[in-house]
């Protein structure tokens, strides 16, 4: 998933190759086993990210997939909401 458009997630997420879920594990794992070498995170909110994702596969699961619910206004989300310091990716 590491170098999948945005297009191509949304894509498996709606044939349900994977969950956001997954998804948010996924790059939480990357971030994980990455940032110690590339210091790019100041914080991560990683419980909040799983409840969000969690959230979002159970308006999936009811067939509601608004567009960029899993990437981009997540992102916002915990960027705005929950964040004191951020750095935009």
């Amino acid at each position: 998933m590491a170098y999948k458009s945005v297009i191509e997630i949304l894509d498996a997420i709606k044939k349900k190759d994977i969950s956001s879920s997954e998804l948010t594990r996924y790059y939480l794992n990357q971030i994980k086993e990455k940032d110690t070498d590339l210091n790019c995170f100041i914080s991560v909110t990683e419980e909040a990210a799983i409840s969000k994702a969690q959230e979002i596969d159970n308006e999936i699961s009811k067939g509601v997939i608004k567009p960029l619910s899993t990437t981009n206004s997540t992102k916002r989300y915990f960027l705005y909401e929950r964040c004191k310091n951020f750095m935009w990716i």
